[in-house]
């Protein structure tokens, strides 16, 4: 009976402790469940965080920077869930072609805490290429390019050619569009830029303006020459015209600081704005690549009762005269102005059939001198764009303190005074063609 007794009690503790134990392994059970359950939920959370990064970017270019996102910052693993590595869509979701609102790509260096730096510098080139296509607008509307962003893109450097024809006609051919959008699409290197808003580039203005502005070819008494004191600048304005092919009149105020005059100073004044003008021609009607002389004019004592000015169109063009070993640009127009006078003429010989009267002749050229090219100067010539938007004004940078381009006052050649030679904007908008 005692042993029948003890062996129960035994058994009851067996039987106690087994349901013990069936309990807690029970509950290991369940606790193991539910962390396998936590951590099924974070594995979930961080393979679909990159997803809905993705997803928020691609839907909505405005959202806010990943990495300006509170719950990122909060997030440790969000290095791993947005490594470019894994997410490889995640420079196509912020290409600039996505960007709708203009958004620099550049804010996608926020993302580099989470990536590695080879992914960054793919990051650098996307912000290039995107600030390639996002041209900057002028207050126009005309797209440009800046020629940094340019010259990121493997940009076109700018050619040009200057050539007589078989007709002696001054040619030139270059790539560069004169239209700010034909530009902008060729990525020469130049800024598109049409600050004067006269619908053609002022870089297309400006190589047209030096590659025109013409050689002076003086006479070897001309006082300029061994003047130190003196200067010798252009002012120009380049205007396209309405015409089925394509066409722009070119004027050229060739200033010089002093008229000397004649029969020993008589005459003479401050400042001396004389001028010559083109109208060129794009023999292929298309946008200003392929330029041609189609007149030329000549000032000559312009607008007073001598005046000899010429425009030369058709066969006297063929007139006109020209130096191929003035510099190393190729060809170039030749004038020849009148001694200490300085009236333009398109040749010697009409310089000097003028007169023959005593102090009312003329003489150019120099002859009987042992280095002809100590008398050719090329001047510098700046584009002073036109009267409404002015890109040029005050005179001073070019060595004419006190006169400008676009005022009505008279032109003093940087040395004041009165009763001196006709004002810059006259020779800027008088058109000798029409």
């Amino acid at each position: 009976m005692k042993v029948t007794m003890v062996h129960d009690q035994q058994l009851r503790w067996a039987l106690f402790f087994g349901l013990l134990l069936s309990l807690g392994i029970a509950g290991c059970d369940d606790e193991s469940d539910v962390q396998g359950a936590v951590d099924t939920d974070s594995s979930d959370v961080s393979d679909t965080g990159a997803g809905d990064a993705e997803r928020d970017v691609a839907d909505d270019v405005d959202a806010p920077d990943i990495a300006d996102t509170p719950d990122v910052a909060d997030t440790p693993d969000v290095a791993d869930t947005l490594d470019a590595a894994d997410t490889p869509d995640v420079a196509d979701t912020l290409d600039a072609a996505d960007t709708a609102d203009g958004q620099d790509i550049a804010d996608v260096s926020d993302v580099s805490d989470a990536a590695d730096a080879a992914d960054a510098a793919d990051t650098s080139d996307a912000a290039d290429a995107a600030d390639l296509s996002d041209a900057t607008e002028t207050s126009d509307g005309a797209d440009i390019v800046d020629a940094s962003d340019v010259a990121d893109a493997g940009a076109t450097p700018l050619q040009f050619e200057m050539y007589l024809d078989d007709q002696n006609v001054l040619n030139m051919r270059t790539n560069l569009s004169a239209f700010p959008q034909s530009c902008v699409a060729d990525t020469i290197e130049v800024s598109c830029e049409d600050l004067d808003q006269d619908g053609i580039t002022d870089a297309w203005e400006q190589l047209v303006l030096e590659r025109f502005v013409p050689l002076l070819r003086f006479d070897e008494s001309e006082q300029l020459i061994n003047d130190d004191a003196a200067v010798l600048h252009a002012v120009g304005r380049v205007a396209p015209l309405a015409t089925a092919l394509f066409r722009a009149d070119v004027y050229i105020m060739l200033g010089y600081s002093r008229d000397y005059g004649s029969c020993l100073g008589i005459s003479s004044h401050n400042g001396d704005s004389e001028r010559v003008a083109l109208r060129l021609v794009d023999l292929e009607g298309a946008d200003g690549r392929h330029l041609r002389i189609e007149q030329a004019y000549t000032a000559a004592h312009e607008g007073s009762v001598t005046d000899n000015g010429v425009v030369f169109s058709g066969e006297s063009l063929s007139e006109l005269v020209y130096d191929i070993t003035a510099d190393v640009t190729g060809t170039r127009w030749v004038v020849f102005p009148a001694a200490d006078k300085h009236a333009t003429h398109a040749t010697i010989e009409r310089c000097e059939s003028v007169s023959v009267i005593p102090c009312v002749d003329e003489d150019c050229a120099p002859d009987g001198v042992d280095d002809p090219g100590n008398y050719d100067r090329i001047p510098g010539v700046v584009n002073a764009g036109e009267d409404a938007h002015r890109l040029f004004d005050d005179l001073t940078g070019i060595g004419f303190p006190g006169d400008f381009a676009w005022t009505e006052d008279e032109f003093c050649g940087g040395l004041g005074g009165s009763s001196c030679s006709s004002a810059v904007r006259e020779k800027l908008l008088d058109n000798p063609f029409e």
